[in-house]
């Protein structure tokens, strides 16, 4: 039987890679909290898939609209991480579920600054 962190490890390459089948059976073998498990630099599976919609329906699916409050050690949402790498499908698909995230806030929020949600984005 694998530890936890073998466990973790591989949802996470999972994630990555958009493995949808794999993401679902470890989900539904472990649980829903394996979901808020984080990897060295900090990030859920959630953060860890802005390369995979697919891979982030299925999470969002399992865990609901909260999973979109994640957020990494830097205190930002995938909101912010997508912007921030140009992840044009993720974008969209986070304003899909939840269309208030094109108005984020910054990390602090300070002089109510916006986020690089409002930049044009391009395709990486």
């Amino acid at each position: 039987m694998a530890d936890e962190y073998e466990v973790v490890e591989a949802l996470f390459k999972a994630a990555e890679k958009g493995e949808c089948a794999s993401v679902t059976q470890m989900i539904k073998t472990h649980g829903v909290a394996i979901l808020d498990k984080r990897n060295d630099s900090g990030n859920t599976p959630f953060l860890a898939a802005l390369d995979e919609v697919g891979a982030m329906q299925v999470m969002y699916d399992a865990y609901g609209p909260s999973i979109l409050k994640q957020t990494d050690k830097l205190g930002r949402t995938a909101m912010h991480e997508a912007a921030l790498l140009g992840k044009l499908a993720a974008v969209n698909q986070l304003l899909e579920w939840d269309p208030k995230l094109i108005d984020a806030r910054d990390i602090t929020d300070t002089a109510k600054r916006r986020t690089l949600t409002h930049r044009p984005l391009r395709a990486a």
